[in-house]
């Protein structure tokens, strides 16, 4: 069968318009709570009074639109702080960052499974117990004490990074006016080195894992590997001084419950002592 050619073509109809690629993105992509605008083929939140920008990416969008839901809101549990209803968090990353960055060690938090108040230190003790905690891994943080300073380093990169930032990022000057702060968290202001909290300033270390062998053999004998549950880990590795475990003897806990606070500074595996005993239970969780 022939197909039929017409003879004539009126090079003044009109062509029916073509679909760009754009067109057929927004039908296939859009859905309820999002547009997508064929100029930028980016997403935009309809939630009633929602100022943010267009997203790019729908994934982006999907994250954002959870602040406007209900469900799995995460509060600041700092006491005064305005993040809490609306402002909660939705990721629990999000909301560990900003405890780190917006508030410091003394600052009062409220635990919201047993009610009971912490300094912001022992609230993370409380917490580290439950993995699937929100507030778990905050215990893995230290941060700079110095003020408006955001910089903070986890455990596992080492605790001698934020004795060398401290040193490196802050003049001698900046050190002396916060001194009893910097005290507080075991170090001289002027050369940064650790001081015992036990033992006082004239007994220093250029590095936390001096401070912790010392403290280990002149404080307290403490078994220090897994293997050696009931006295101490006669090896001398790498994983020394990271996986130690407490004693059975508490005799000295009075002395060592006086200085807790500047030792964990110090020592974020001291977590583990049970010194800590008092605040490591929560009523509603265990």
């Amino acid at each position: 069968m022939t197909q039929h050619i017409p003879e004539h073509i009126d090079d003044d109809q009109p062509l029916p318009p073509i679909r760009d690629f754009a067109s057929f993105e927004r039908e296939d992509s859009s859905t309820a709570g999002t547009v997508a605008t064929a100029e930028t083929l980016s997403f935009v939140c309809d939630h009633e009074g929602c100022k943010s920008q267009p997203f790019k990416r729908r994934g982006d969008l999907t994250r954002h639109q959870l602040k406007h839901g209900t469900h799995g809101k995460l509060a600041c549990p700092a006491q005064d702080c305005k993040r809490h209803g609306i402002r909660s968090f939705v990721r629990p990353d999000k909301l560990r960052d900003h405890i780190l960055a917006g508030h410091d060690d003394d600052t009062i938090c409220l635990c919201p499974d047993c009610g009971k108040s912490f300094t912001r230190d022992l609230f993370s003790v409380h917490h580290y117990q439950i993995s699937v905690d929100p507030f778990f891994h905050l215990s893995d943080y230290r941060t700079c004490p110095l003020p408006r300073c955001s910089y903070k380093v986890h455990e596992r990169h080492g605790i001698d990074t934020l004795q060398l930032h401290i040193l490196n990022n802050h003049d001698l000057k900046g050190r002396a006016r916060f001194s009893d702060v910097l005290l507080g968290r075991g170090y001289d202001f002027q050369s940064l080195e650790i001081i015992c909290p036990m033992c006082g300033p004239n007994c220093r270390f250029p590095n936390h894992a001096d401070l912790y062998h010392h403290f280990d053999q002149f404080h307290q004998h403490l078994p220090i590997c897994r293997r050696h549950r009931n006295t101490s880990c006669p090896a001398d590795c790498s994983r020394r001084y990271v996986y130690f475990r407490p004693g059975t003897s508490k005799s000295d806990s009075d002395d060592i419950r006086q200085h807790r606070l500047t030792i964990l500074s110090l020592w974020p595996e001291f977590r583990h002592h049970f010194v800590f005993d008092d605040i490591k239970r929560c009523s509603r969780k265990i």
